[in-house]
């Protein structure tokens, strides 16, 4: 009984320091992004960049752990909605040559499907930060320059009710490190991580998020070059 309140006690605290964070950690974003756009000195705008980022990584390990908390509180909600995944895939790696890789000419993102259209009902916000989870997890083990290969296909599963059923299956192939073999059986579990930017939360709620719509999630170390590829199926649109 101890234990159980313990532990609420301890999720309750989560979820409030969690909402706490969230909006200075906003409002921080915000101010830094607006004066960035401002200042011309080039040592100034160098420090309002550090700032820049280290409230990026706030306002993850914040989103982060609301996150954990809807999960552990069996309250994760997804708002479904019928939309092109290869859009989805498109839009989010303009997204990262923008900000991320902006700077970077030895760190490349690429798309590539052999299906023109690829219809998924999903949260498409979720899914959204599935991919950018991954994308995020690939970089962090990518030391100078490397790839991130990003691909979509069809496949069937077999159904509940002895039918199939049409997957899309996502792979983020990387040349980073690859999966240190020691933390791989644990590797969807909270706080396992290897690397010394991470939480070791993301690919747990990876993990909650795809098996929420009814699809998996695995990994694996590449055989034939190096780094690793995370992937995820999706139930297609009827």
């Amino acid at each position: 009984m101890h234990l159980r309140d313990a532990d609420k006690a301890k999720d309750d605290f989560i979820n409030i320091a969690a909402h706490e964070f969230r909006n200075p950690v906003q409002s921080i974003a915000i101010s830094v992004s607006l004066l960035i756009n401002k200042i011309k000195d080039s040592e100034q705008r160098t420090l309002l960049n550090v700032a820049a980022r280290n409230s990026k990584k706030l306002k993850t390990l914040t989103q982060n752990l609301l996150e954990i908390s809807k999960i552990e509180g069996k309250s994760l909600k997804l708002n479904k909605e019928k939309f092109s995944f290869n859009g989805l895939a498109i839009d989010l790696i303009k997204d990262f040559e923008e900000s991320v890789l902006s700077n970077s000419t030895n760190l490349k993102i690429t798309y590539s499907s052999s299906y023109n259209d690829l219809l998924v009902y999903a949260d498409k916000d979720r899914i959204c930060q599935v991919i950018t989870n991954l994308i995020d997890n690939s970089i962090k083990f990518i030391s100078n320059e490397g790839v991130i290969s990003i691909t979509a296909e069809k496949k069937k599963r077999n159904g509940h009710d002895n039918g199939t059923q049409e997957m899309v299956v996502v792979s983020v192939k990387d040349s980073g490190a690859g999966i240190d073999p020691e933390i791989m059986p644990r590797l969807f579990t909270k706080f396992t991580t290897k690397s010394f930017q991470g939480t070791g939360l993301g690919l747990y709620i990876c993990k909650n998020i795809i098996e929420a719509h009814g699809g998996k999630i695995w990994a694996k170390n590449n055989n034939d070059v190096k780094g690793a590829t995370f992937s995820f199926s999706l139930p297609l649109c009827d």
